[in-house]
This record gives structure tokens, sequence and C-alpha cells, in this order.
């Protein structure tokens, strides 16, 4: 049977320009732009953080695939 994760994250506007504070699981992030952009630049923008996920994701993926068939694996770096 495949069983369905439920995530959640609360996403909140700070007094600091751009800056977004989102939180899960007691673990916060800061999503902020560039100064350039208008923001304050203490953090990833959104854009930035969702290359992240994708990296994070094919780094688990190729992981498991490697493990699954008998491959050795360090790392996958993506740029």
């Amino acid at each position: 049977m495949l069983t369905i994760t439920k995530y959640s994250v609360t996403a909140r506007k700070t007094n600091s320009s751009l800056q977004v504070d989102a939180h899960t699981r007691g673990i916060h992030n800061t999503l902020d732009e560039p100064k350039a952009n208008g923001g304050t630049n203490t953090g990833l923008n959104p854009v930035e953080l969702e290359l992240g996920s994708l990296g994070a994701s094919l780094q688990e993926t190729a992981r498991k695939l490697s493990a699954s068939n008998n491959l050795p694996y360090g790392f996958l770096f993506m740029q």
C-alpha cells in the first residue's frame, strides 16, 4: 500500500524588506532577495530554494538507485 506523506510549511512575511520566515518541524529558513532586487540578501530567494530542493531530490534518487544496482556512490555535483 502506498503511503502519502502530508507536508506543511508556514511562510510569514517579516518586517525586513522582502524577507520571509518559512518554518516546519521547528526548523526555520529565511527567504529573501538580493539587495539588487530590493531585498536584504539574508537568505535564498524562492527560485534558488526551489533549485536547491531539486538538487536534494536528485541526490536522494541517485543514492537509492546506486544502492539498488550495487554501484558506488559518493555524491552528485550539480551547478
